[in-house]
C-alpha cells in the first residue's frame, strides 16, 4: 500500500480547496482494464479517461498504519455492460489489480491526494449482486 500525496494536493488539502472523487483502474488477470470513476462526469488523469460508474460502494473500509494491511468489502450490482453476470458468475475478477487514487476533479491534473493499490482475494454473485473480500499488499506479510 502507498500512501502518498502529490506537492500540488498536498498545497490544495493546506487551503482546504478541493473536490475529492475517486479514481479506480481495475486490471484483471486475463489483461482485462477498465477506468471508473464515482464522480457523475468523466475525469481525465494521468491522460487516461476513467468514466463514471454506478452500482458500487464499499463498506468496511478501514486504514490502518499496522501489518494487518488495508481491507475492506466492497458491495455491489450489476450496472455497468463492462462488468458481466458471466464474469462474476466464472469469477474472473479473483486476484484482479485495483489501483485508486483520490484527486480534485477539478484539477485532476495537479496530481493526487491519495494513491493505494489493491487485490481481489474472493468474492461472492448471486445473479444480480456482488461482494468482494478486497486486501491491500501489507496482508501477505
Amino acid at each position: 500500500m502507498i500512501l502518498s500525496c502529490s506537492a500540488a494536493a498536498q498545497a490544495r488539502l493546506e487551503l482546504s480547496v478541493y473536490r475529492q472523487v475517486r479514481l479506480w483502474s481495475i486490471t484483471r488477470t486475463d489483461g482485462w482494464l477498465r477506468r471508473f470513476t464515482d464522480h457523475n462526469l468523466e475525469v481525465e488523469f494521468l491522460e487516461q479517461t476513467f468514466r463514471p460508474m454506478n452500482g458500487m460502494s464499499g463498506s468496511a473500509n478501514r486504514r490502518e498504519t499496522s501489518f494487518k494491511g488495508q481491507n475492506f468489502e466492497a458491495i455491489g450490482f450489476i450496472s455497468d455492460s463492462d462488468i458481466t453476470a458471466d464474469d462474476l458468475a466464472t469469477n474472473r475478477f479473483v486476484d484482479a489489480v485495483i489501483q485508486e487514487w483520490i484527486v480534485d476533479w477539478k484539477y485532476p491534473f495537479q496530481g493526487f491526494f491519495l494513491y493505494s493499490t489493491f487485490t481481489i482475494r474472493d468474492h461472492e454473485f448471486d445473479g444480480q449482486s456482488w461482494k468482494a473480500q478486497v486486501e491491500g499488499p501489507m496482508s501477505k506479510l
